[in-house]
């Protein structure tokens, strides 16, 4: 808790708490996991990240989600419903997902995460989750989902947001398999590194060779 490496930070960049600090000009907001500095740096939110590959926020909820790049086993979705306050710890680098990590031991502090999925090359399988967003657009089959991938499989899925919540953790069984019907009508998409959504709710997809594709109905 006291390094900021793996750590989600929420900070105020519209104020100046620390004017000594050329490198902190910013004010730490209320509800971060170490009010004050007790027990941690105040600047955190949440703990026991690995890699967290896209993290995004619902619009219409304020709920954070995170992808989070596992070790040798698991890759996880993390979330953060916008009411939490006080420390949140996902558990790395004594779990990776649900299981413990080199032999780490559990804790019931840890958060689950609201989702995970196994290393392989099956169709809910893949080795580096990126992180999507909950689509709230006007395709009422993709609306209230969260939709997310897999860099190396190019597997893309989506689950329902009721699907996803904290203390519980979605198995790549519920998966929606989106692959085939979000396949484009030009280019490839390979290796995703980024999922947006724009002011209208409009989903856009980017790969990791520059291309950007929007996602809207078949005419």
């Amino acid at each position: 808790p006291n390094t900021l490496l793996g750590k989600l930070l929420r900070i105020d960049p519209a104020s100046d708490a620390f004017p000594g600090d050329p490198a902190r000009d910013y004010a730490i907001p209320a509800g971060n996991a170490f009010p004050g500095g007790a027990g941690g740096l105040p600047e955190i939110r949440a703990l026991g990240l690995r890699n967290p590959f896209r993290g995004s926020v619902d619009a219409a909820t304020g709920d954070v989600y995170i992808g989070d790049v596992g070790q040798s086993a698991r890759e996880e979705i993390n979330r953060i419903p916008s009411g939490a306050t006080g420390a949140i710890n996902f558990g790395w680098p004594l779990r990776e997902g649900t299981q413990p990590y080199n032999g780490g031991a559990d804790s019931a502090a840890f958060t689950r995460p609201a989702a995970e999925y196994a290393h392989g090359s099956g169709s809910r399988e893949g080795r580096s989750v990126t992180g999507g967003v909950v689509y709230r657009g006007p395709l009422d089959d993709l609306r209230g989902q969260y939709v997310f991938a897999d860099f190396i499989t190019n597997n893309i899925w989506s689950l329902p947001v009721s699907a996803l919540s904290a203390g519980a953790t979605a198995p790549s069984s519920a998966f929606v398999i989106r692959t085939p019907e979000l396949a484009p009508d030009a280019g490839t998409i390979n290796s995703i590194v980024a999922f947006n959504a724009d002011a209208e709710g409009d989903l856009w997809i980017v790969d990791i060779g520059g291309e950007i594709f929007e996602v809207r109905a078949a005419n």
